[in-house]
């Protein structure tokens, strides 16, 4: 890996391509199979700092979704001991303390994490009960749940809305995705670009780089989107000008109100917005000497052509909407922290008390009963269990299992593996040092003495005789 330092530049375009040149995917076109570790810019931090950091930098999933571990506890792909393991090891010596409505804190944790009725939107929980989800607590319970909270002092939480580009804000308010039609024009032009002779034809003008490439094709008749209306003629006005690529970046920028310190912020977001490309023409700046085609890739001109594209769609989904494109006027339509819904809190609520205690007649007397002491004891446990926090709790808790099984059954089968031979072996076979062979090869091993398997590094260089299905 050799990243480019970020030298400090006083320009705020040239600082986010600098960010973005070290946390994008080091990786080109492949040409064999090979590991690679998007994350590497991330991989000097612990492991769930370096995923969660990923996460929000990619726009990407750090765990599975709450509902997919409960799923995976309930098929027994996480157990009991798992998670009463991983809760213990997050929560340390306060996971015997009493939190609230008498349980330990380490109770309550679990309880949260197994029956927890909790959504993002109030719509979402509406949507389940109307389709009869058996998780939800009785709806009569929901009632009781929430009179009793508003008789309570309020528990406010906010919910922040993270906008990065235009895309999130509109989305946010409820627009169609932009970034579907600009993602489908990108991925085309790039993967011509890019070609290393699999493409029927090769893409005009390449030597020119991606951008004047691009301009030229609109330049000799290809169509912009129904929905970027104004990219042909901002892709002929570029190639009549002559202009650079931070020009063009800088231009489009000013055309969506982005100005001073959000600059630098807009611009590291975009070039993230799809990385598997943007990591390639990264890649291929830094090591042009990797790429079959003429040497001219550069991020920059990604970044320009991504931009145009994303002015426009922008641009068209606002005006339908009546909505601004100024970047500072959009967001601020956008309630970037809200309360929660009361009703959501007594959902939650609900789902608790009736875990805890089925009979719903017992399940409302607690209820009503409850102090108001015992609910701020109760959602300060809540506040302290957010839903980031309960994914990485159950991530430990679902490879808890995995690592015992797995060890487990290779110290079981460990006194039965027979001792080296000095016979000459029936068999020996050779892998690659990866731990894809591993399973492999002590399979082979199991079968007795007479089996012998070693590991070598790198590709064997065979040669293969390849047809594709549309070769003639």
């Amino acid at each position: 890996m050799s990243h480019r330092s970020s030298s400090q530049s006083d320009d705020p375009v040239e600082r986010a391509i600098q960010r973005a040149h070290s946390i994008l995917p080091d990786q080109g076109p492949i040409g064999v199979f090979v590991h690679h570790n998007t994350l590497h810019a991330f991989q000097h931090l612990p492991f769930h700092q370096g995923v969660q950091k990923g996460a929000e930098l990619l726009g990407t999933r750090p765990y599975l979704d709450l509902h997919e571990f409960r799923a995976a506890y309930e098929r027994g792909r996480v157990d009991q001991y798992g998670l009463d393991e991983s809760i213990t090891n997050t929560l340390g010596d306060r996971a015997a303390e009493v939190a609230a409505f008498g349980l330990t804190r380490a109770a309550l944790w679990r309880a949260l994490l197994l029956h927890g009725v909790d959504e993002d939107a109030l719509q979402g929980l509406e949507f389940a009960r109307a389709i009869g989800n058996s998780s939800l607590p009785p709806e009569h319970l929901v009632t009781e749940a929430l009179a009793r909270i508003g008789r309570a002092p309020r528990h406010v939480v906010t919910n922040p809305v993270v906008l990065l580009r235009h895309r999130d804000a509109l989305v946010a308010l409820g627009t169609e995705d932009p970034d579907v039609v600009v993602h489908a024009e990108l991925v085309r032009m790039c993967s011509v670009f890019l070609d290393h002779g699999q493409a029927l034809s090769r893409m005009p003008h390449r030597d020119m780089g991606f951008l004047n490439a691009v301009d030229r094709l609109f330049e000799t008749g290809s169509s912009e989107p129904r929905t970027c209306t104004g990219v042909t003629a901002d892709m002929r006005r570029i190639v009549e000008s002559g202009m650079s690529a931070d020009a063009v970046i800088r231009e489009a920028l000013n055309g969506l109100g982005v100005h001073d310190d959000d600059i630098e912020s807009f611009v590291l977001s975009t070039a993230l917005a799809l990385p598997g490309w943007t990591g390639m023409f990264s890649r291929l700046e830094r090591h042009p000497e990797e790429h079959e085609g003429e040497r001219t890739v550069a991020l920059a001109d990604l970044l320009a052509v991504r931009l145009v594209y994303d002015r426009r769609a922008a641009e068209y989904v606002a005006q339908k909407h009546d909505l601004p494109t100024d970047w500072k006027s959009l967001r601020a339509r956008v309630i970037t922290k809200h309360v929660r819904d009361l009703r959501q809190d007594a959902w939650l609520l609900a789902s608790i008390v009736h875990s805890l205690h089925p009979n719903e007649a017992e399940s409302v007397r607690r209820i009503v009963a409850m102090s108001d002491a015992e609910l701020v004891a109760y959602f300060t446990e809540v506040d302290a269990l957010p839903r980031l926090l309960r994914r990485q709790v159950w991530q430990e808790a679902y490879e808890s299992r995995y690592r015992r099984q797995i060890l487990d059954g290779i110290a079981t089968l460990r006194p039965e593996i027979p001792a080296p031979s000095t016979k000459r072996p029936e068999g020996q076979f050779v892998f690659c040092i990866d731990e894809r062979e591993e399973s492999v090869r002590r399979a082979i091993e199991e079968q007795g003495s007479q089996f012998t398997t070693f590991g070598v590094a790198g590709f064997f260089g065979v040669g293969t005789d390849y047809r594709g299905l549309d070769d003639h």
